[in-house]
């Protein structure tokens, strides 16, 4: 209950959860998967193709100074400006307003986290729960059944207030679980919906319309069915 809660203060669900826009490097830098750390203005790690040369410093940044991000100075000195017209280039290279390619990449990895997360806290609510109901309370009858001759009045009053709160959580949590199934049922649902909606938006519209059709024709069949 309490991963619940912290999900609900902490996750917000919105698209650029499910999709990200990335420009990929001129040539012939590549991006590498790195688990180096990179500081703050540098962007990542990249390799030369060419040359094997593996730099922190961001190609598409062209003579960009990764300070510049703290001090906007650096890029009004005559040094930079310098560096940035060292290599002019026609419009279609990558620094030419028609030359860079936007790639859009469908983030799996967060959307499974998310719904695992979920399952998980679910998962442990349920069987928290469970124990919880089907816990072996102590019946006092029996108790004075099996000890007649050494069980005390204070281990009476012991063992009933066991029961009373054995009671009590088993009625009270149990619409605590009720809110914590709805609650999970619906982010692991929001979350699937909203994905497959992005992943949808970037179908071909031939496509879509094929499977619109399909999907009428089925729904046209089944109703000649219902009436046959």
């Amino acid at each position: 209950m309490y991963l619940l809660s912290f999900y609900a203060l902490k996750h917000r669900l919105r698209t650029s959860l499910f999709e990200r826009f990335d420009t990929p490097p001129p040539q012939p830098w590549k991006k590498m998967l790195s688990i180096l750390p990179s500081w703050v203005g540098t962007g990542g790690t990249f390799k030369n193709l060419d040359t094997g040369e593996i730099t922190v410093y961001d190609p598409r940044h062209r003579a960009f100074p990764w300070r510049a991000h703290h001090q906007p100075a650096l890029i009004r000195t005559p040094e930079y400006l310098q560096a940035y017209n060292a290599s002019p280039g026609a419009c279609t290279t990558f620094w030419g307003h028609s030359g860079r390619r936007v790639k859009t990449e469908f983030r799996f990895r967060p959307t499974i986290h998310r719904i695992s997360f979920v399952f998980l806290t679910l998962y442990m609510a349920c069987k928290g729960y469970w124990n919880t109901v089907f816990y072996n309370v102590p019946n006092v009858y029996e108790e004075i059944l099996k000890h007649p001759k050494t069980i005390t009045a204070e281990d009476v009053t012991r063992i009933l207030m066991i029961m009373k709160l054995w009671q009590a959580l088993t009625s009270s949590g149990f619409w605590f679980f009720i809110m914590a199934f709805v609650f999970a049922g619906a982010c692991m649902g929001n979350m699937l919906v909203l994905f497959f909606r992005v992943v949808w938006k970037y179908v071909p519209k031939e496509e879509k319309e094929r499977i619109a059709r399909e999907a009428r024709e089925q729904m046209r069949r089944e109703g000649r069915i219902r009436l046959e």
